[in-house]
């Protein structure tokens, strides 16, 4: 016992003892405290889960038994990536995540419900219309499972920032886009942008709210990513027919974009963790 090590190479075990710890009713620390009795002499090898988890319960013990090492449990030595919102009420972050899906859902929509009419302003016709949101729709299905593959080593929450992130940036390129080769490529670009991030969403439920209110804050939470594309769709086409072109209607886009990326950027910069990941201290001498 005069040794402990942390090694764990690969976020997706961390990602699922997270998921583990939010939805699950039984309390696997309390039994394994309250049926193994460790003595001194004996060694501990975590072999349970594999990241060192449970050897934080028997720190106080370890330290006991053989208060020459020094241990600085404060720092901790797992980190579960369990974030959590210190400054912020469970219901308040909800209604924040409400926002953040009404706005990335209005810039959302503009493209998929007005791309077929933005070919046909442009003189292209209605069949190539219908084939750009074809393409954009296809690429939004390989990007939803592109972002399952990203959420698993950067958790929901930054997958969400990208993909909001990706999805401002196509909206610009729309902006000086006239031709129809130009319009394909950018189509393709916002579909691959798009595709996972109102998915996102639940993995962000997931991170930060307790598992008892998973179901009740998720469904809020793409009810209202719902509205925001109805809202979206709506306010383009109003957009277009007061000012008689498209151009205003992108940058209204734009816009509910930039402040969805603000939302979530504060999000995370106001995050923090259960337990931080620290180096186990030298023994003293």
């Amino acid at each position: 016992m005069n040794k402990l090590a942390y090694q764990e190479p690969h976020e997706s075990l961390n990602n699922r003892i997270s998921a583990h710890s939010r939805f699950s009713d039984f309390d696997l620390h309390q039994w394994i405290s309250s049926n193994f009795d460790i003595k001194q002499g004996d060694n501990i090898f975590d072999v349970g889960c594999g990241n060192g988890n449970y050897i934080e319960l028997f720190l106080d013990k370890i330290i006991y038994l053989k208060n020459k090492n020094k241990i600085n449990k404060s720092k901790g030595y797992l980190n579960t990536k369990l974030e959590y919102m210190p400054s912020l009420k469970t219901s308040h972050l909800t209604y924040l995540l409400g926002v953040a899906g009404i706005s990335c859902c209005v810039a959302m929509s503009m493209p998929q419900v007005h791309i077929v009419a933005y070919c046909v302003d442009l003189g292209f016709g209605p069949a190539v219309g219908a084939q750009m949101l074809s393409l954009m729709l296809l690429c939004g299905v390989a990007s939803r499972i592109i972002s399952g593959l990203v959420a698993d080593l950067l958790g929901g929450v930054r997958t969400l920032l990208i993909g909001s992130c990706l999805q401002c940036l196509a909206l610009f390129l729309y902006l000086p886009s006239g031709g129809m080769v130009s319009l394909y490529v950018v189509s393709l670009v916002f579909g691959l942008s798009q595709g996972g991030i109102v998915p996102s969403y639940a993995l962000v439920v997931r991170e930060y709210m307790p598992a008892k209110e998973a179901g009740a804050r998720v469904g809020f939470v793409l009810m209202a990513t719902i509205l925001g594309m109805a809202l979206g769709g709506w306010l383009s086409g109003v957009t277009y027919d007061l000012s008689g072109s498209y151009t205003l209607a992108f940058v209204n886009g734009i816009i509910w974009n930039s402040a969805n990326i603000a939302i979530i950027t504060w999000l995370i910069s106001r995050s923090r963790t259960n337990l931080s990941v620290a180096k186990p201290a030298k023994p003293s001498t």
